[in-house]
């Protein structure tokens, strides 16, 4: 639900004295529009850290630093966002600027406060309340900065307060800490609201892995394809693997382009999408075996081809496309989509390599020695996400 509009335009009249606090609330009236009109085009999700760099720094700059045992110091460079509101948050400064940072800290209280608590760290606006600023024009009497902005403060909130939107929408998360055995601990692989997958770093990493496995998979697909095709018998496990291939490659044939095109710039939930209709679409492949040969199906899978058992595979599908979407907390979703995408990958691999369906390990299938161009290609730091 949209906020209510609380500010209502000024009743002019011929003959009425004129102050500043007209000014003042007309602005008030004509942000307070603004923001409504952002909320209303906005979806659910359209909320959170902007795409794109300024001054060759991403949308969220910080630093931030946990004291013992429960003491937190905060420092906002930079942020620019929007709030679930509608309110836009434009905090750039630098570090040897006339613009100050925006600062705060915190002492959570270990008595109240329960072990494994988590507590988000968030930009609270208020787009009614505005602080001046900019250097005065000598010039001009009386002095004044010649500009003003929204007020911005710091504040440590619940997660589950956020999450359940039981704390007002007009902020903008940016970071979480978590009480554990006493000691505050900044969770840094939490990644917050982002409006597109080019808004933080680890989700634009993380498209460009889903993209490169996106067009292998379409690939190997292609080749398990032309190698049922040209199978002089075809047995029930041929004609399984052949259907979950030809199923796999027609959704990928239908969505590529969008992947390549579009998800880069569109909000996360569009990518999440994509990644549980594949998932269903492999799921559905699979079931569609019963009565046909599954049983062997699955157990080809397991024993001969994956070395994962055929359960959790089927688990790791159902995880992932009958998931809810956290957009406070996409690493929730992205670590299921990595573990979908690492042994899909396996599977469909190992597939595409073999001389025939059926092939079993001990007559040799597998390579196992990495060759000499995948030593050289071989990163030499090991990057968060491993497909």
């Amino acid at each position: 639900m949209n906020d209510p509009i609380k500010n209502g335009y000024i009743n002019w009249i011929d003959g009425m004295k004129i102050s500043k606090d007209h000014f003042i609330d007309m602005q008030r009236a004509t942000e307070d529009r603004v923001r409504d009109a952002r909320s209303i085009l906005s979806g659910e999700f359209d909320m959170g850290l902007l795409a794109g760099k300024l001054k060759g720094r991403g949308s969220l700059e910080y630093i931030m630093t946990v004291g013992h045992p429960n003491r937190i110091d905060v420092e906002v460079y930079q942020c620019r966002a929007l709030s679930p509101a509608g309110d836009r948050v434009e905090i750039v400064s630098d570090l040897n600027s006339l613009t100050n940072a925006l600062k705060a800290n915190f002492v959570i209280d270990l008595e109240k406060a329960e072990d494994q608590d988590i507590f988000d760290i968030i930009v609270k606006v208020d787009s009614f309340n505005m602080t001046p600023y900019g250097e005065p024009d000598v010039k001009e009497s009386p002095p004044r900065h010649p500009f003003a902005q929204p007020e911005y403060t710091l504040e440590l909130a619940p997660s589950k307060e956020i999450q359940y939107n039981e704390y007002n929408r007009n902020y903008v998360v940016l970071t979480r800490v978590q009480l554990s055995g006493g000691v505050i601990k900044h969770l840094k692989d939490y990644i917050p609201p982002c409006m597109s997958m080019e808004s933080a770093a680890e989700l634009t990493e993380f498209y460009f892995k889903y993209l490169q496995f996106v067009k292998d998979l379409e690939q190997n697909a292609l080749h398990i394809i032309i190698k049922t095709n040209s199978a002089e018998h075809k047995t029930p496990l041929v004609r399984n693997v052949e259907l979950i291939a030809r199923r796999v490659f027609d959704l990928i044939e239908k969505e590529i382009d969008d992947v390549v095109l579009f998800y880069r710039f569109e909000n996360p939930v569009h990518f999440v999408a994509h990644t549980m209709r594949l998932a269903r679409c492999i799921k559905n492949s699979i079931e569609l075996t019963t009565n046909t040969g599954k049983d062997e199906l699955l157990n080809y899978f397991s024993t001969e081809v994956m070395d994962l058992n055929s359960a959790e595979y089927m688990n790791v599908l159902s995880g992932l496309f009958g998931m809810e979407y956290q957009h406070y907390d996409i690493n929730a979703c992205l670590t299921r989509i990595s573990s979908f995408c690492k042994h899909t990958s396996k599977l469909f691999n190992e597939l595409s390599r073999l001389d025939y369906i059926g092939k079993k390990k001990d007559i040799g299938i597998f390579v196992t020695d990495k060759t000499k161009e995948d030593t050289a290609s071989a990163p030499q730091k090991r990057r968060k996400w491993d497909f």
